[in-house]
């Protein structure tokens, strides 16, 4: 199962060897403890998740700042316009927030 995001796709051996660095044998050896470490990582990383959108965002608004057009910054990521603006205006949200 892997998500592709604006054509990026994960390897699943990378999947699979980040994985394996969190989780060690040992937490694997107990399902109590193999639950509560994984749930724990599910937890830092949907924050983890939530900042890297935000950095992706940011720097959209910063590529469209500088071009000064939603549909330059659009070809050029290889984006739609429409996508650009929603992530623009993600990035201005929390700006003002």
């Amino acid at each position: 199962m892997s998500t592709i995001i604006n054509g990026y796709e994960a390897e699943p051996a990378e999947v699979t060897a980040i994985i394996a660095s969190l989780v060690d044998e040992e937490d694997r050896t107990d399902p109590t403890i193999l639950y509560m470490r994984a749930t724990k990582l599910l937890a830092t990383y949907t924050d983890v998740l939530a900042e890297l959108k935000l950095l992706r965002a940011q720097a959209v608004a910063a590529i469209a700042a500088d071009t000064q057009s939603y549909a330059r910054t659009a070809e050029h990521l290889g984006l739609s316009k429409p996508r650009v603006q929603q992530l623009v205006a993600d990035a201005n949200a929390t700006a003002t927030a």
